[in-house]
C-alpha cells in the first residue's frame, strides 16, 4: 500500500461523492474543504462523459484546517490513469504538490511510456508494443481493467502487437495498456492512446427536373457525421466550379450552398459537393437540367429532283431536351389534310431531322411539314414543297419484232416525261439518218408521251439486229432496244458429223444453221443404203426436234454403206439440206444360221460335212470361217472344228475325222465373222461306217518312149476289206476330152498306156477299189512322153522354164515333187521329131477297145493338198467317179483319217463339167 501526503486542494477533487466530484469548480477558492467526503471514483470535470478511474482508500487524517491527509490503495491498473489524471490536472491548475507525491509522480512518469495513434473509423488499427521494436517478453494488453481480447475482432499477432479490426469511436477509442519484461527481465508498462477519427458524412441533395431557362435554383450540401474541421469542393462535369459558370458557392463550418439567379442553358450538367476532414472524404453529385425550347438549326427548303432519283430535305432544331422531328405530307397536293411520314422502303427520317425520299417517283411530289417539339415552349412548323421531275423514260427497255422478208417494217419506242423530247435511232451503234430505206417520225400522245416511228422499206436479211431508240430532255435520258427478225428459211446444218457407229446404229451431231430469225421447229434427217451399181434403195425421213443438235438413226443393216444428209425447218419454211455424208454401219455376228447342212460317213473314223453359207442378208459382214460342232448322240457338249475360209463360195465342206467307228453323231454349224458366231443350224445326225476303203496305192513310173508310158504300183496295207480291182485315170493337160479310166485286175501290179501322142504331157493316178468303196488317189505323177518339145516342169504348171544346156548330168525317168507328184525328167528326152500321131484307141493286147473307159468332158481330178477349185456341185462329182465303176453304187469314201500325212498326199478332189464356165469356182476338201 501506498501512502501519499496530499495537499488539500488535490484532494477535495477526489474525496467529494460523484456530483460533488464532477461539479466542483477548478479554482482556488474551493481549495479548503469543510467536508470531509470521499469519492469512491475520479473523474475529469472537462468531460462528463470521460472515463471514471475507481479509487479505494484506507484511512484519511485531518491535521488541521488547511491540511489533511489521506491514505488511499489502488491496484497496478490504477496508477497509471491516476498518474495521467494528476499529471493533466497538475498541468491545468498548476496546484502545488506537496514533495512526497511530486517525487512519485516523477518517478511513474520515468517508468509508464505512452504512444498516441490515429486510425481512421471502419479500418484496422495494429497497437505495437513497444514502439521501439526492443526485445520484450511476456506482453499482456489490457484496456479499462480487461485483458485483450475480449471479442472476435481484437486478436494478439505472434510479435505481441494488437490487431484489431474495423475499429469504432464508441468501442475502440480510449487508451491500451501493455506490460511486458524487457531483455533484463524488468516489468515494464506501455500506454498507446488510440485515437479513431471519422470521415464525414453527406447529405443528398438534388437540383429540380423541371428547371427551365431563366428560373433559379439552390442546393445546400451538409455534413451530418464526422470529425470536424471540414474543407469543402463544387465541381461540374468533373473539373472544379469556376467564376465562369455563373454560380454562387457559399461555406460553412459543416455545409455549403450553390445557387444561382438566372439559369442558362450552359449551367446544364453534374455537380458534385466533396468534403474531407482528414481522417477522409466524402461526395456526393445531382445532375441539373436546364430546359431550353425548340429553335431553328437548319429550316426545310422547297426542294427538286428527277424522277427515281434520292433528295434530302433538311429540318433541324435544337432545344433541352432535344426536340422531336416529325414530318407530314399534304394529300391531294394541297396544304392541308396531313398524313404522318414513317420509316419505309421509300421515306428515312434520320435522327437530326432531315428526310431522305429514295426513288421519287411523281406520287412524292407536293407539300411536306416540318415540326420539332420537345414538351417545352411553341412548336416549331415549316411547310416546303417537293417537285419531281421527270426525264423520258420507257416503260418497256426490251422488245422484239418479227417480219417476213421483203415486208416493210414499222419500229415505234414511246417515252414519257417533261417535254420537249426528242429522238434518235441507232442500228449496231450506227446513227440511222431519213434515207430511201428509212424513214422517221415523231408525235405527242398525252400530255407528258411523246412517240418516234422507225420505217424500214423491203426488208430483207441484213436489216435483222438490235435498234436503239434513245430519247432525252433536260432532266436526262432514257434508251430502248428493239431487236428486228427478218424471218426466212433456215440455212442448212453445218458440220454433220458421225460420233459413233454399230452394226444397226450411227449416232449423228452437227451444228445449228442460220436460224432464218426464227426458231428451229425440226430437223429432216434424209439416209438411204447405198445399192451396187445403179440400183437405188428407198429414202427414210428421221424427224428430230428442233432443240436438238444430235440423233440415232436405228434399224440399220450391219456392214452397210448408208448416204446420210439433213435439213431445217422454221414456221417459214424448209431449208436447203446439208453436205451428204457416207457412213458405213459396223458388223454385227450373223444373225442366219448355215444352211442345207448335210452330212455323209466317208469311213469308220469320217464323216464329210457339207453346206450353204448363210443367206447374205444375215452375213452382217464378212464370213471368215465356221464353227462345225459335233457330238455323240446322247452326250450334252459339242465340241468344235473351225474352218476358215477367204472367200465364201455356194457350198462348203469339211470332213470330221478321229471319229468312233459305227457311231452316231449330232452334227451343227456357225459361220461367225469379225463380231462373233451367229446361230447355229439345225442339227443333222449320220452314223460313221462299220468298215473302211482300201488305201491308195503308190504308183511310179518304169519307162516311157514317145507314145507309151509304162507304170507301176504297190499296194499299202489296208485295214478293211481287200481290194477287188484298181484303176488307173490318166489325162492329157490341156486337152478338153477329159479323163480316161482303165480298169485293172489285181493280179497285176504295172501297166502300160500305149496310143500317146508324142512329146506331150501327161497326168496319172490310180485308186483302189474294195466293198466298201473306193481308196482315196494315189500320188499324181506327170509325165512327158519322148519327143522334140524341151521343158522343164517345176513343182506347179506356172513354174515354166525354157530348155538350156545343162552338161553331162545323167539323165532320169522321173522327178517327184514336193508336193506328191511326180514328172519325167526334162534330160531323158529325145531331141528326135515326134512319129505321126497313131489313133487314140487303138487296140491293146488282151484288152477291147471297149474296156477303155474315155470319161466326157466332166473329169474327175484328184488333186495334191494345194486345194484347186471347180464349180460343180457334189451330185455330178459322185455320178463321174461311179463312172468305169459298172454302174456300181458304192459310196466315196476317204480313208484320211487312218492314214498318216505321208500316207494321204492328196486331200481336193476337183470336177470341172463345163469348160466355158470357168468365173466361178468352188472348192470341196476331202
Amino acid at each position: 500500500m501506498l501512502i501519499f501526503p496530499f495537499v488539500l486542494s488535490i484532494a477535495c477533487i477526489g474525496l467529494w461523492k460523484p456530483n460533488e466530484c464532477a461539479g466542483h469548480p477548478w479554482n482556488s477558492e474551493n481549495i479548503r474543504c469543510k467536508r470531509f467526503t470521499l469519492c469512491m471514483h475520479l473523474q475529469d470535470s472537462q468531460k462528463p462523459n470521460g472515463p471514471i478511474y475507481p479509487l479505494s482508500f484506507s484511512k484519511v487524517t485531518k491535521t488541521s484546517m488547511k491540511h489533511t491527509s489521506v491514505s488511499l490503495t489502488w491496484n497496478r491498473n490504477e496508477v497509471s490513469r491516476l498518474l495521467h489524471f494528476l499529471g493533466i490536472f497538475q498541468i491545468k491548475e498548476n496546484a502545488e504538490i506537496l514533495y512526497p507525491f511530486h517525487h512519485l509522480l516523477n518517478r511513474f512518469r520515468r517508468q509508464v511510456k505512452q504512444e498516441a495513434k490515429t486510425v481512421v473509423s471502419g479500418q484496422t488499427a495494429v497497437l505495437i508494443c513497444p514502439s521501439d521494436r526492443r526485445i520484450v517478453e511476456n506482453i499482456v494488453w489490457s484496456k479499462e481493467g480487461l485483458t485483450l481480447p475480449v471479442n472476435p475482432r481484437q486478436s494478439i499477432m505472434s510479435n505481441g502487437s494488437l490487431f484489431i479490426q474495423k475499429v469504432t469511436q464508441s468501442s475502440d477509442g480510449g487508451e491500451y495498456y501493455c506490460r511486458y519484461h524487457d531483455d533484463r527481465h524488468r516489468s515494464k508498462n506501455y500506454v498507446v492512446i488510440l485515437r479513431v477519427a471519422e470521415p464525414p458524412t453527406i447529405s443528398s441533395f438534388q437540383f429540380p427536373s423541371d428547371v427551365v431557362l431563366g428560373m433559379r435554383v439552390r442546393v445546400m450540401c451538409s455534413v451530418i457525421r464526422g470529425d470536424p474541421p471540414f474543407h469543402f469542393t463544387w465541381l461540374k462535369d468533373g473539373s472544379v466550379l469556376s467564376a465562369s459558370d455563373g454560380l454562387n458557392v457559399q461555406y460553412f463550418q459543416d455545409y455549403s450552398i450553390l445557387s444561382t439567379g438566372n439559369l442558362v442553358s450552359k449551367n446544364s450538367g453534374n455537380y458534385t459537393c466533396s468534403v474531407n476532414n482528414g481522417a477522409g472524404s466524402a461526395s456526393h453529385s445531382a445532375p441539373l437540367t436546364v430546359n431550353v425550347p425548340p429553335s431553328w438549326i437548319l429550316e426545310p427548303q422547297n426542294s427538286e429532283v428527277i424522277l427515281e432519283g434520292s433528295v434530302r430535305i433538311d429540318c433541324s432544331a435544337e432545344g433541352l431536351p432535344a426536340p422531336t422531328i416529325t414530318w407530314r405530307k399534304a394529300t391531294n397536293n394541297e396544304p392541308a389534310d396531313y398524313t404522318p411520314i414513317y420509316n419505309s422502303h421509300k421515306h428515312t427520317v434520320y435522327p437530326n431531322g432531315s428526310l431522305f425520299i429514295h426513288s421519287a417517283s411523281k406520287d412524292e411530289e407536293g407539300y411536306y411539314l416540318c415540326e420539332a417539339r420537345n414538351g417545352y415552349g411553341a412548336n416549331l412548323n415549316k411547310l416546303t414543297n417537293l417537285t419531281v421531275h421527270q426525264p423520258p423514260t420507257f416503260a418497256v427497255k426490251f422488245r422484239s419484232h418479227s417480219a417476213q422478208k421483203g415486208q416493210s417494217v414499222d419500229l415505234s419506242c414511246s417515252a414519257a416525261g417533261d417535254k420537249p423530247i426528242k429522238f434518235t435511232w441507232k442500228k449496231n451503234g450506227r446513227m440511222l439518218t431519213n434515207s430511201s430505206r428509212y424513214k422517221f417520225s415523231t408525235s405527242e400522245l398525252q400530255q407528258s408521251t411523246a412517240v418516234s416511228i422507225l420505217e424500214i422499206i423491203n426488208a430483207d436479211r441484213n436489216d435483222s439486229g438490235i435498234y436503239l431508240c434513245r430519247s432525252h430532255n433536260e432532266y436526262g435520258r432514257d434508251e430502248m432496244k428493239i431487236q428486228l427478225l427478218i424471218q426466212e428459211e433456215p440455212g442448212p446444218p453445218s458440220n454433220l458429223s458421225v460420233t459413233n457407229v454399230t452394226g444397226r446404229t450411227i449416232s449423228l451431231a452437227w451444228e445449228e444453221p442460220y436460224t432464218g430469225n426464227s426458231d428451229i421447229s425440226r430437223y429432216i434427217i434424209k439416209y438411204h443404203k447405198e445399192l451396187p451399181g445403179h440400183q437405188r434403195s428407198q429414202i427414210i425421213n428421221r424427224t428430230v426436234e428442233g432443240s436438238q443438235r444430235t440423233a440415232v438413226l436405228r434399224g440399220l443393216e450391219p456392214d452397210s454403206s448408208y448416204l446420210v444428209s439433213i435439213d431445217a425447218q422454221n414456221i417459214i419454211g424448209r431449208g436447203r439440206e446439208s453436205n451428204r455424208i457416207r457412213v458405213k454401219t459396223g458388223q454385227e455376228a450373223p444373225s442366219g444360221p448355215p444352211e442345207e447342212v448335210a452330212a455323209q460317213a466317208t469311213g469308220p473314223n469320217s464323216i464329210k460335212v457339207t453346206w450353204k453359207p448363210p443367206q447374205e442378208d444375215y452375213w452382217n459382214g464378212k464370213i471368215i470361217g465356221y464353227y462345225i460342232g459335233y457330238k455323240p448322240a446322247g452326250e450334252t457338249l459339242h465340241m468344235y472344228k473351225t474352218v476358215h475360209v477367204k472367200d465364201v463360195i455356194s457350198r462348203e465342206q469339211y470332213h470330221l475325222t478321229n471319229l468312233k467307228r459305227s457311231t452316231t453323231y449330232h452334227i451343227t454349224i456357225h459361220a461367225f465373222n469379225s463380231k462373233g458366231p451367229g446361230p447355229r443350224s439345225d442339227e443333222v445326225q449320220v452314223k460313221t461306217l462299220d468298215d473302211v476303203p482300201p488305201s491308195a496305192p503308190d504308183l511310179k513310173m518304169l519307162s516311157k518312149s514317145t507314145s507309151s508310158i509304162t507304170l507301176k504300183w504297190y499296194q499299202r496295207a489296208t485295214f478293211g476289206a481287200s481290194v477287188v480291182d484298181y484303176k488307173l485315170h490318166y489325162w492329157e493337160e490341156n486337152d478338153q476330152m477329159g479323163w480316161t479310166v482303165i480298169p485293172i485286175a489285181t493280179n497285176l501290179n504295172q501297166y502300160t498306156v500305149q496310143n500317146l501322142k508324142c512329146g506331150r504331157t501327161y497326168q496319172f493316178f490310180m485308186t483302189s477299189h474294195n466293198s466298201v468303196g473306193r481308196s482315196e488317189p494315189s500320188n499324181k505323177l506327170i509325165i512327158r512322153t519322148t519327143g522334140a518339145e524341151n521343158q522343164v516342169y517345176g513343182k506347179t504348171s506356172q513354174d515354166v522354164i525354157q530348155m538350156k544346156e545343162i552338161g553331162n548330168t545323167p539323165p532320169l525317168d522321173y522327178v517327184s515333187s514336193e508336193d506328191g507328184t511326180q514328172r519325167s525328167s526334162p534330160y531323158s528326152q529325145s531331141t528326135n521329131h515326134c512319129p505321126p500321131r497313131e489313133p487314140m484307141f487303138d487296140s491293146r493286147p488282151g484288152r477291147d477297145r471297149k474296156n477303155f473307159i474315155r470319161t466326157p468332158l466332166p473329169t474327175i481330178l484328184y488333186q495334191s493338198r494345194p486345194v484347186v477349185t471347180t464349180n460343180t456341185s457334189q451330185e455330178p462329182l459322185a455320178s463321174a467317179l461311179l463312172q468305169g465303176e459298172g454302174g456300181t453304187s458304192a459310196p466315196i469314201m476317204s480313208t484320211a483319217g487312218r492314214m498318216n500325212q505321208r500316207e494321204r498326199p492328196y486331200e481336193s478332189l476337183v470336177l470341172i463339167t463345163d469348160p466355158s464356165s470357168f468365173e466361178t469356182n468352188r472348192q470341196w476338201d476331202f
